[in-house]
């Protein structure tokens, strides 16, 4: 029987929990911390009573600092054809990437699209050794921020010093700052 999971990741400065755990057939499952016990699970709705999040400053990179930032990982959780330049990201201004990054598409940490789930630790850790050439601190972006929070969420439990590039691409590219465009 599969389960569907929902998790909370660390944008709110919690920690990685899963928030809500169901069999597809709706009978219930245990829900567990992963990292971090310091607030219950519970699940998050669209109602009065889910928790809001509040962002927490160390989480997310400014543009500023992405541009002084030297010792950080920079990984592009967007398709390889936009991180390369060969197509444009929706509303995107700029091709490319924000030079010194990395790709790391997302689907990637995933088995398959046909199986969704996340690869075996190994692998992932193989995946980002590659992508980070060892630093141990990353900074996650794509076009908007929802692509960078799975690489994000990843990187934190694989245990690297992750943070979000808040602004991502599109934000980038409309400052008109510097992309590079990979070549085939």
């Amino acid at each position: 029987m599969r389960e569907a999971l929902l998790v909370q990741h660390d944008l709110g400065g919690l920690g990685l929990r899963v928030v809500a755990a169901d069999r597809l057939d709706h009978a219930p499952v245990a829900r567990r911390a992963l990292i971090g016990d310091d607030h219950p699970p519970h699940r998050v709705l669209a109602r009065s009573d889910a928790r809001q999040p509040n962002s927490h400053r160390q989480v997310l990179t400014t543009t500023d600092q992405l541009r002084i930032s030297r010792d950080a990982a920079l990984l592009d959780a967007r398709p390889e054809a936009e991180f390369t330049g060969k197509r444009n990201s929706l509303d995107v201004a700029e091709a490319g990437h924000i030079p010194g990054a990395a790709s790391l598409y997302w689907q990637r940490l995933l088995v398959s699209p046909d199986n969704p789930v996340f690869r075996p630790d190994e692998e992932l850790r193989q995946l980002f050794a590659e992508a980070t050439h060892g630093k141990h601190t990353v900074i996650t972006y794509c076009r908007t921020g929802m692509q960078s929070s799975l690489d994000y969420f990843v990187a934190k439990y694989l245990g690297y010093d992750a943070s979000m590039y808040d602004g991502s691409f599109f934000e980038w590219s409309l400052q008109r700052l510097p992309a590079e465009v990979s070549r085939p």
